[in-house]
């Protein structure tokens, strides 16, 4: 089969083109669990500073710290649901192609933002935001 030969007698869709949709949907799905988990990282190294005994002279290091792990958790949730976004239209050209070549029903409604990968993912993101803000106010309390 060349890349110009259609991959099935029911759809108009070369090899080369499905093999695009394809690296297409597995790259933005690693990159939304590579954000994730970054994420991860960062926060709770940020959040590990205020136990440190070294910086126990300056409070201002301790806040500092807390108030970055909330920014970045926020600034995280907007870029991981930017991504989301993308990742939904490739999903539903790839399950579109996955109807026409190979007839599997697929689930046509809408993934929402607190339903399936993306809820599991928003999930996530709320958990590290709301980690990051309790011990913002851990700190400030202290």
């Amino acid at each position: 089969m060349t890349d110009n030969e259609s991959i099935s007698d029911r759809s108009e869709i070369s090899s080369a083109e499905a093999e695009l949709i394809w690296d297409e949907y597995k790259y933005r799905h690693d990159l939304i669990w590579r954000h994730l988990i970054r994420s991860a990282v960062a926060v709770v190294a940020l959040i590990t500073v205020a136990y440190r005994t070294s910086f126990d002279e300056n409070k201002a290091l301790f806040l500092i710290a807390a108030a970055l792990a909330v920014g970045y958790s926020i600034f995280n949730i907007v870029v991981v649901n930017s991504e989301l976004r993308h990742y939904w239209r490739v999903k539903r050209i790839h399950q579109a192609r996955q109807k026409d070549i190979y007839d599997l029903s697929t689930n046509e409604k809408e993934e929402s933002h607190f339903s399936g990968f993306a809820g599991r993912v928003n999930v996530v993101l709320a958990a590290l935001f709301l980690v990051a803000l309790i011990a913002t106010f851990a700190q400030i309390c202290a």
